[in-house]
């Protein structure tokens, strides 16, 4: 989210459900309102936004797209949009960031900088570490010129020990967990700070890797030439609130330049509200929206909006909007309640392969004994119902064909053999293997199909009739 100020818009972009959206709102006197997407971004969820004030345009880079297939159910996006007021347009052309997982984007109207900290997947290779070689992993500082991104190189900056973050959904038994790498841990925010006129960045420093501040709470600042170290904090989650929300021990903070340029507000997970007065963290005792994760923030010209998030208790999402006038929390539009997060579809989708495709397809396999094996079951379903307890729900939503085949295990008695499963995931849509498991989930096989002798040689296997049908 962001606000355009020439135009006087609040926007709103992306986000996600089980996959991620392309849709473009704006605030309106009334409420929402859905903005035409002639040539939006693609979708995603976690981008970076901010207003260039200078070219008077709304930058976004990056994020993540939730495909929602089971092949490849993530992608990291690296690309620049910019919306001018009425349209988006592709920013791109010139120079590329990389990574834009939980990348954070602030402008510094002191230097007339559009500023974003990002860092590459190898962080942890030592491939972006301090220019002495040693030390803990920094994030990268990209500079927009004009339509540009420009690498600054920096002999000190915050700590990149992200390693890989999720979102979690407590209350689903079967939950969405988006993973994939990040730059930070999940608890880092950007903005402006008036007071000081720099760009301060706020991160838990969870793994303290050896190199790195002491302290596990890091304020630094950016001058607009180097990043400086402004405060480092031992504690300041209070075992009350951590206790009640176990879920998560540090949800990532929410930052905005303060409406009056007192400072900068804080909003954590935990739905306390905090206060930056350019040299340290101060709790306000007001009332507050109420712990979330994943919510968006921006400043308007005379409040800070907040739009939904994740609840942490219920695991459903916010739809509400809230304002923040420097003195007080208020509401600007409900609903109030968590919504249940949209399951993935539980319904065959209306075009794909036919059972006898997916048969064919698994008999054209490379795999010598999935070509030779007896069939033993074909059924369709959401890919959820095919895992093993344990196995990785990434693209659960995907619907598949499961190709339940009878293997014979080498014999380990003469005269004797075992007879154990496979089942080859096929995607109903495009037709795609997935996945091959070995043995198939004791469920997908019927009862009595273990040791029973492999089919004779030219067998066709078993008949239609001994199939276990969708």
């Amino acid at each position: 989210m962001g606000y355009h100020a020439r135009g006087g818009q609040l926007l709103l972009f992306g986000g996600a459900d089980y996959r991620s959206l392309s849709d473009t709102w704006i605030w309106r006197p009334e409420g929402w309102g859905r903005a035409p997407n002639r040539s939006s971004p693609l979708p995603r969820h976690d981008p970076s936004m901010a207003y260039d004030a200078d070219a008077g345009e709304l930058v976004l880079f990056g994020g993540v797209q939730a495909t929602g297939k089971a092949k490849q159910p993530l992608v990291e996006l690296e690309d620049t949009w910019v919306w001018d007021g009425s349209r988006w347009r592709d920013g791109s052309r010139h120079g590329t960031p990389v990574c834009g997982v939980h990348s954070l984007m602030a402008f510094d109207p002191k230097r007339h900088q559009m500023l974003l900290v990002t860092q590459p997947v190898q962080r942890l290779t030592g491939a972006s570490r301090s220019e002495s070689g040693s030390g803990p992993p920094l994030v990268q500082t990209w500079v927009r010129a004009g339509s540009a991104w420009v690498l600054h190189e920096c002999t000190s900056a915050p700590v990149a020990d992200g390693g890989v973050t999720a979102d979690p959904v407590p209350a689903d038994p079967f939950p969405w967990p988006i993973y994939h790498p990040s730059p930070f841990d999940a608890g880092a925010g950007m903005a402006f700070d008036p007071i000081t006129e720099q760009v301060i960045l706020y991160q838990r420093n969870r793994y303290q890797v050896p190199g790195s501040p002491a302290g596990p709470f890091l304020t630094w600042g950016w001058d607009g030439e180097a990043w400086t170290l402004l405060l480092a904090e031992e504690h300041r989650i209070d075992a009350a609130v951590t206790n009640r929300a176990s879920w998560d021990d540090s949800p990532r903070p929410l930052l905005a330049t303060e409406p009056r340029g007192t400072g900068v507000l804080q909003l954590d997970g935990f739905g306390r509200t905090w206060h930056w007065d350019g040299r340290a963290w101060s709790r306000r005792a007001v009332q507050t929206p109420g712990p979330r994760a994943r919510a968006t923030i921006a400043t308007s010209i005379d409040a800070i909006v907040l739009f939904g998030g994740i609840a942490a208790k219920s695991g459903g999402t916010y739809a509400d909007t809230w304002g923040w006038d420097g003195d007080s929390w208020f509401l600007l539009a409900p609903p109030v309640q968590p919504q249940v997060i949209r399951k993935p579809p539980d319904h065959r989708p209306s075009t794909g392969v036919t059972e006898a495709y997916a048969v064919s397809r698994v008999r054209n396999e490379n795999h010598q004994r999935l070509r030779d094996a007896p069939l033993i079951a074909v059924k369709d379903g959401p890919l959820r119902q095919f895992l093993r307890p344990g196995e990785s729900r990434a693209g659960m939503d995907a619907w598949v064909w499961a190709v339940v085949l009878g293997l014979v295990e080498p014999p380990y008695h003469r005269g004797s053999s075992e007879l154990t499963t496979a089942v080859v995931l096929i995607d109903y849509e495009t037709g795609e293997v997935l996945s091959t498991t070995f043995p198939a989930p004791a469920s997908l096989v019927p009862r009595g199909t273990l040791g029973r002798p492999r089919p004779p040689a030219g067998s066709p296997g078993m008949g239609p009739g001994e199939r276990s049908r969708p």
